[in-house]
């Protein structure tokens, strides 16, 4: 089973995380664009590693009556090939989907990209995302209330 752009983007949208890492190798330290989708089903992750590559990983369990959770993670050239077939797809997360590919593009070219901003416009980003929900949670429920009043 392969998995569509359409079907990545949702479920991006959803379960996913898109960063910028620093690493280091013989002394050298960069920094790369960083893409993670973390849930329950294995099967699921293991289908978006064969149509798009990266890697999988379990991780530790918080509880024994939890369940295993699981995360897909690729990152660097293969993380910005992902996010590219998915963008014109995504609709929640595109805003950091396009900061991300403009870092890792800033990034092939050499250019100087602040590493600190691009992440702190990340978290602003995320934080918008939850703020914008919980605002629409909190109109959707003074909505309710009115008609209850009413």
């Amino acid at each position: 089973m392969t998995i569509s752009d359409q079907y990545m983007a949702g479920l991006f949208d959803g379960e996913g995380c898109v960063s910028v890492i620093k690493r280091s190798s013989k002394g050298y330290v960069y920094h790369q664009v960083d893409v993670r989708i973390c849930m329950t089903s294995l099967a699921v992750l293991e289908a978006v590693q064969r149509t798009y590559g990266g890697n999988i990983t379990a991780m530790k369990k918080q509880a024994a009556h939890h369940k295993q959770n699981w995360h897909w993670y690729c990152q660097g050239d293969v993380a910005f090939a992902v996010l590219m077939r998915i963008r014109p797809f995504s609709i929640e997360k595109r805003p950091q989907i396009e900061l991300a590919c403009r870092f890792h593009r800033a990034h092939q070219l050499g250019l100087r990209f602040d590493r600190e901003r691009v992440k702190q416009q990340l978290q602003w980003l995320k934080v918008d995302t939850t703020r914008r929900l919980v605002s629409k949670s909190t109109v959707a429920t003074q909505n309710k209330n009115q008609l209850k009043v009413a």
